[in-house]
């Protein structure tokens, strides 16, 4: 894991560029830098040693005289890729990933992607072909951002803030990504970042092109590489148990290698108790694995006993910190730095908190569970879709059982189980229905202006939804912030769930096996009973790593009523008065807390830290 940065341009260019992109992200790679410049294109890295940890594996990387390669993230099946190639006549000088991936293209070319099972952004300089390719991993774990400068240099880097060092930078507001963001919450999911005119290479793509023939415009000709199938796999629910135990357990085996301590995050949800008794059935007899858990002073939202189960269960080294609101408010600025675009909640602080731990205890590498709601039905919407999918197929006594053990099971009014049914069906119409509840923030009416047509309006089947929220939805933002949250730390966060065999076999599970009477991720329960406590797998909530941010704001409003006016006044126009409006009624208890007044406040912290159109303290 590391900090990768790139230049490439028609004329030459100072070799100082480099070093300074590289240098701004030296946090993501503590543990060495390198730099490679010749006629119109450079390279830079700041490595993070995990495999390999010897001067063999330091980047730039360079393959006999034929390419060069500059390479954030692992590629976990590298000993069987490099077995491969062994036998094809490869010899190898070293022991890291980083050189099988070139000695993999020089092979495969750019068809040497679909071998690998990793996370991945690289950009490689081939000499022989005098072209680069710039690729990025299935589902988007490792950042890969772009900006073609005034002067038509274009610009690759694993976070954006490398771009501000530049000649001609200033920047600049995408109204319409802020504007869906206050709205929704939603963001990372189109190619678009909130700097207008940067972009990221979309999750699966990968992009190519001479030095003879370097793109015009703002935008690269990305090209997907990876498609995740769509057809569905019959399996009874036994056969489907023991193929998700499997790959998962196959995940996570291949997740533990690493030259460097391996730790846990813990949540007490099921998805990272999953991972910890997974990784605690693979270790080698005597050893013992760290987990680290961050807990809330808010009693309705603190996980101490659920994550205590796990820890007696497996005798953890556990490790425990609480965030608090202090540290949140005089770390905002870092934290946003760090984040580089506005976040969604305090909880980004909660995992913080997590990797700074962690690395104070030495751990390195870090196991964490995202990923398993997205594909296996973990949110309220999913059981919206499967009852949507009821409805249309005429399958109404099925609609009936199911509606009625999730109002039993989730412990919610039959009328609230019709409504998640209609928006899954209308999401526009529902919407718009939503906007003229008296009793309920309208972040969109925040706005000004109307924003653009919602990415997401239509109307999507269980299956699709799974398939949206894994390559384009709400994956792509807890991405973001975890890269950004361990890399601040230096360290390197894995994902088990995502693992491409596991997101191919559990997204074509029928929903049926994914959402049962009620219950989410039941073949994930099934999975795994008899190796996670009962108490853990029959969970009905669902918390993770949450902070007290409700309790903060009405404890702290002046100062939560100041940052508001503040982001008001300084969105240019995008925000009105009604922010200020909703945020009184909220604290006259109106109307209820919503994430959506902390989004605005990180907008709002966020055009400040990057003077965004000039904005300045």
């Amino acid at each position: 894991m590391c900090g990768i940065s790139a230049l490439i341009s028609p004329t030459p260019f100072p070799a100082r560029l480099i070093e300074q992109m590289t240098d701004i992200i030296k946090h993501r790679g503590p543990d060495g830098f390198g730099y490679f410049h010749e006629n119109g294109i450079a390279l830079g890295h700041r490595r993070l040693a995990i495999l390999d940890c010897s001067e063999s594996g330091h980047q730039p990387m360079h393959f006999r005289d034929k390419a060069v390669l500059t390479y954030n993230g692992e590629i976990y099946n590298y000993i069987e890729i490099k077995t491969e190639l062994e036998k094809e006549g490869y010899e190898f000088h070293g022991h890291s990933d980083t050189e099988v991936i070139l000695a993999a293209y020089d092979f495969w070319q750019e068809h040497c992607l679909s071998r690998f099972n990793g996370m991945w952004s690289f950009v490689l300089w081939d000499r022989e072909r005098r072209k680069v390719f710039a690729a990025r991993d299935r589902f988007g774990v490792k950042p890969l951002y772009y900006w073609r400068t005034p002067q038509g240099l274009w610009a690759f880097g694993s976070e954006t803030k490398q771009f501000t060092v530049l000649d001609g930078w200033q920047a600049r507001l995408n109204k319409p990504i802020a504007s869906e963001f206050v709205a929704t919450g939603l963001h990372d999911h189109t190619d678009e970042t909130f700097f207008e005119g940067v972009y990221q290479v979309p999750p699966g793509h990968s992009v190519s092109f001479e030095m003879s023939a370097l793109p015009q415009g703002p935008r690269l000709p990305v090209r997907r590489w990876y498609f995740l199938p769509q057809d569905q796999l019959e399996l009874t629910s036994e056969e489907a148990a023991a193929q998700v135990f499997k790959t998962l357990q196959s995940s996570v085996q291949l997740r533990l290698r690493s030259d460097v301590p391996v730790g846990s995050c813990l949540s007490g949800g099921i998805d990272s108790s999953t991972i910890v008794a997974l990784v605690a059935g693979g270790l080698s007899s005597g050893s013992r694995q760290k987990t680290f858990s961050a807990l809330s002073e808010d009693k309705n939202i603190d996980e101490s006993s659920h994550i205590q189960k796990i820890v007696s269960k497996f005798k953890t080294d556990h490790h425990t910190t609480t965030p608090d609101f202090a540290e949140l408010w005089g770390l905002l600025d870092k934290l946003t730095w760090h984040q580089d675009e506005p976040f969604g909640s305090s909880s980004i602080f909660a995992q913080w908190k997590v990797f700074e731990l962690a690395r104070r205890e030495n751990c390195i590498v870090m196991l964490d569970g995202q990923g398993a709601d997205e594909q296996l039905g973990g949110y309220p919407e999913f059981t919206g879709a499967l009852l949507a999918d009821h409805l249309r197929m005429g399958r109404l006594n099925a609609y009936t059982r199911e509606a009625l053990a999730l109002s039993c099971r989730s412990r919610i009014s039959l009328l609230t189980v019709l409504a998640r049914t209609l928006r899954a069906i209308f999401p526009g119409f529902a919407t718009k229905l939503q906007s003229l509840s008296g009793r309920r923030v309208r972040p969109g009416l925040w706005l000004k202006s109307p924003i653009r047509d919602l990415h997401r309006e239509k109307a999507l089947s269980f299956g699709e939804l799974a398939r949206y929220q894994v390559q384009g939805g709400h994956l792509q933002m807890l991405l973001r912030y975890e890269d950004r949250d361990s890399m601040a730390h230096g360290i390197e966060a894995r994902v088990p769930f995502v693992d491409y065999r596991f997101v191919e076999l559990a997204t074509r599970l029928p929903s049926s096996l994914r959402v049962n009477a009620g219950v989410t991720k039941s073949i994930l329960r099934s999975a795994m009973r008899g190796f996670v406590p009962d108490a853990i797998l029959d969970r009905r909530d669902k918390i993770g790593f949450a902070t007290a941010e409700s309790h903060w704001v009405r404890t702290h409003p002046s100062l939560f009523r100041a940052e508001l006016r503040q982001a008001v006044d300084l969105s240019a126009g995008l925000l009105s008065e009604q922010v200020l409006r909703d945020f009184e009624a909220m604290l006259s208890g109106r109307i209820p807390y919503n994430s959506a007044f902390w989004r605005v406040i990180s907008f709002g912290r966020w055009l400040q830290v990057f003077q965004v159109d000039g904005t300045q303290r």
